[in-house]
């Protein structure tokens, strides 16, 4: 059969979309489609490393996006966010914050890549610039990967109060990709933990700081 570029591309971006909103079955069988039918198709190189992102392949999705990245403009910013996320999945926060600091210097408002810079600025207990990125990615836009990163960073600093209004947000959002749909399983978790740490401040002790199990 002839290639019909048409039919691949929106084979590829229909798949790509598929996987970024959970369906992971579906999404793999037309990546795979497409790239049986064109092994060049840039948007499903793209959701191939996705794919693997999500299944945590984390080596095995940089080897992929690392056949765009630099090769596809109108990939490239995406790409990188993606190869970002598996940086961090591997505890690489300095190749992520490259990819990251490398699609904001472009992009400043980006509000993936501030997301993923406030959440590797989080790893390395910088707290102040991560709640600064990612309270302007959430000014943008709320959604609930945002306020769940947010919110583990409020739970660090012992503040349990605005933590769990973060995640009360995550858990209300209707989710947008696969990773608000992971955010917001944990963010149920959390609400859970913390409601278990009731406030002392009314015992005789009567220290405010203090909970009690």
């Amino acid at each position: 059969l002839a290639l019909n570029p048409l039919n691949d591309l929106a084979r590829g971006s229909r798949g790509l979309a598929l996987l970024l909103k959970g369906n992971n079955q579906e999404g793999i069988i037309d990546i795979k489609n497409a790239l049986d039918r064109n092994p060049n198709n840039q948007t499903a190189e793209l959701g191939q490393g996705l794919a693997m992102l999500v299944s945590g392949q984390y080596d095995r999705a940089i080897v992929a996006l690392n056949q765009i990245i630099g090769k596809a403009p109108a990939l490239d910013g995406f790409a990188r966010t993606l190869r970002a996320r598996a940086y961090l999945g591997k505890k690489d926060t300095a190749d992520a914050m490259t990819d990251l600091n490398l699609v904001l210097g472009t992009h400043p408002g980006d509000g993936e890549a501030l997301t993923l810079r406030g959440i590797a600025y989080s790893a390395t207990h910088d707290y102040d610039k991560a709640l600064d990125d990612l309270s302007k990615a959430i000014a943008q836009k709320g959604s609930v990967e945002r306020y769940f990163a947010r919110a583990t960073i409020y739970e660090a600093q012992n503040k349990v109060d605005k933590a769990t209004d973060d995640y009360k947000s995550a858990t209300q959002l209707a989710p947008a990709s696969v990773f608000d749909i992971l955010a917001q399983a944990q963010s149920k978790q959390k609400i859970q933990q913390l409601g278990k740490r009731i406030p002392c401040g009314n015992s005789a002790r009567g220290n405010k700081d203090e909970t009690c199990l």
